[in-house]
């Protein structure tokens, strides 16, 4: 059970006991759940079936839930952000998992990004649109997946991509 003696409770469970709790400090804010809100999301999306242990593809065993429901994902980050967050990297199909590593600054920038793009969707992406924020200029953006220059566009301060996507891929930016 979560003690609450100077943070705010701002969720309860349903006998009234502190669920999650914040707490101001500095700038930011800690936030403490007393359940593991990851399950949360990953049960929205398991059917209620019977484990089984079977080899073919069809056995539950092989079964990759992508039925995860957004409003759980939004409640459980996206209301903690800071206000004016805004992520390093965004794709538009929510079961992309990325971010966006930095090499050594050159004359206070880094000289080439690498964005790892790991698929969860449980089949192939056809056209995936990848937009990286702070870029305003790129020499070339490359695919390690497909090893070749991938065609790219800048626009507001963000460098756009749309490439299909596998299992995987890192795409390497060069400034």
């Amino acid at each position: 059970m979560l003690a609450a003696t100077d943070g705010k409770v701002v969720g309860k469970f349903a006998d009234g006991s502190p669920a999650v709790v914040e707490k101001a400090h500095g700038k930011g804010k800690a936030v403490l759940f007393g359940f593991l809100p990851g399950m949360a999301y990953l049960k929205s999306a398991l059917p209620v079936r019977p484990a089984d242990r079977g080899s073919v593809d069809s056995a539950f065993t092989h079964f990759i839930p992508t039925a995860m429901d957004p409003a759980i994902r939004g409640v459980m980050v996206d209301q903690y952000l800071p206000q004016g967050f805004a992520r390093p990297v965004d794709c538009d199909n929510p079961l992309v998992e990325t971010t966006c590593i930095d090499t050594p600054a050159k004359d206070g920038k880094p000289v080439r990004l690498a964005v790892p793009l790991v698929n969860y969707a449980g089949k192939p992406v056809e056209k995936l649109t990848v937009s990286i924020r702070g870029v305003d200029k790129a020499s070339s953006v490359r695919s390690v997946e497909r090893g070749d220059k991938v065609p790219f566009e800048v626009k507001n301060g963000q460098l756009v991509v749309t490439l299909p996507l596998d299992v995987a891929d890192v795409l390497l930016i060069d400034r």
